[in-house]
Parts: structure tokens; C-alpha cells; sequence
């Protein structure tokens, strides 16, 4: 593929993230993803294929931040959003 047409998708790629990630629903489905994927917590734990897998669910939050281009201020203020509306609706599990 062309570098033009690559960088072309990069952007249309990022935009459709931030269109569907700011959304409302966007945000509760962001909240929901980094709250189950070990990106506030350790992945560790004693099973070493679990530890792997956890890390791979982590590293996925992660991409999805690192295209949103979330800085710290606004990751704490999506992490305060998110533990408000755990609070008002309950942090129950699927």
C-alpha cells in the first residue's frame, strides 16, 4: 500500500476511534474495558498463562489509549467518570 493511502487509513482509522470513544456509550464501553483489563491493576498472578493473557487484555486498552492520545489528566479524569458511574449504578461484573 502506497504511504499516502497508509497514512490516509492511520487518520480515518484514529478519527473513528475518537467519534465512537467520545460518545457517551463510548465512554461507559472505555470505562468498561479499562476496568477489565488490568490497566488500573497488576497483571500478575500465580498461573503464568494467565498472567500472559492478562497482559495481552492490557496491552489492548493500552493501543486504544495510546490512539485516543490520552494524557494523564485525561485518563484520571475518564478514570473519575468511570468510578462515579460504578457508584451511581453499581461496579457489578458481568
Amino acid at each position: 500500500m502506497p504511504r499516502k493511502k497508509t497514512a490516509t487509513k492511520k487518520l480515518d482509522v484514529t478519527s473513528d476511534y475518537k467519534t465512537v470513544f467520545d460518545s457517551e456509550a463510548g465512554k461507559r464501553v472505555l470505562w468498561d474495558i479499562l476496568r477489565n483489563s488490568y490497566v488500573l491493576g497488576s497483571v500478575y498472578c500465580d498461573n503464568p498463562h494467565e498472567t500472559a493473557l492478562r497482559e495481552g487484555q492490557r496491552n489492548s486498552a493500552l493501543r486504544i489509549l495510546s490512539i485516543l492520545q490520552t494524557d494523564e489528566k485525561k485518563l484520571l479524569e475518564q478514570i473519575e467518570e468511570g468510578l462515579a458511574y460504578d457508584r451511581e449504578y453499581g461496579d457489578d461484573e458481568w
